[in-house]
């Protein structure tokens, strides 16, 4: 997989896969990440019910190639107890106990937290865009 992306194959990591795309997480204090964003996974605040399973909406930055098509404030399908803080590489985000990545995008490298294979029209929407890349 690493030469894949050396070689700018795109990259779709989904669920577990987008908080892997980090330099760690809050779940696994020491273990690393892949580091290919910056930043680490931390847990929900104690203020909501981990963890946050169901349908929520995205705030979506329209210009990202994955979005396309695909309208602001459309619902899909989450289940995960770490979520990636809001970043400069953050192309979609949501809100459960504060606002928080649900997408991030760079370059060639995509990772969303939700589940597309869950989400319906929405998320075969968005798979059908990322084959196409």
């Amino acid at each position: 997989m690493q030469h894949a992306i050396e070689r700018k194959v795109p990259f779709l990591g989904i669920c577990v896969g987008m908080q892997w795309m980090f330099g760690g997480s809050q779940e696994s204090p020491g273990t690393p990440g892949s580091g290919l964003f910056r930043g680490e996974c931390e847990r929900f605040p104690q203020s909501v019910k981990s963890p946050h399973v169901g349908w929520n909406q995205l705030e979506i930055d329209t210009s990202s190639p994955i979005f396309r098509g695909i309208p602001s404030l459309s619902f899909v399908y989450f289940t995960h107890s770490f979520r990636v803080p809001l970043m400069e590489t953050t192309v979609a985000c949501s809100e459960y106990g504060g606002r928080f990545s649900a997408a991030v995008e760079r370059d060639h490298l995509f990772g969303v937290q939700f589940h597309p294979e869950k989400s319906g029209q929405i998320g075969l929407k968005l798979l059908s865009n990322f084959c196409t890349l």
